[in-house]
């Protein structure tokens, strides 16, 4: 995939897997316990090892490492800090665009 003027600099941008339901596709950012509070980050096992080039100026290849599974998947161009979107009691909001890789 080749993005063009969506990001500053290629660390923004992350591949994720979603978990794909009967009606809806999911990815968990942030999960909640009662003693320990907000544990906030992608799950490592939905993240998909891309290499991102630079090719000019805010234009950048994104090849995954290895062949793509078959499913829905996530290119992100900015994670937000969802740790502290929850502490301030903010709606978070992802920017990105999802793709599936479906057998024929």
């Amino acid at each position: 995939m080749c993005l063009v003027g969506t990001v500053d600099t290629g660390r923004d941008i992350t591949l994720a897997r979603f978990q794909e339901e009967k009606d809806r596709r999911e990815l968990s950012m942030a999960s909640y316990r009662m003693w320990t509070g907000i544990n906030a980050q992608l799950d490592p096992k939905v993240l998909i090892p891309i290499t991102v080039e630079k090719k000019g100026e805010k234009i950048y290849l994104v090849t995954s490492k290895e062949p793509l599974p078959l499913g829905e998947f996530i290119l992100f161009t900015i994670i937000p800090d969802v740790a502290a979107m929850a502490k301030a009691n903010q709606a978070s909001s992802l920017g990105g665009y999802d793709f599936g890789n479906h057998a024929k």
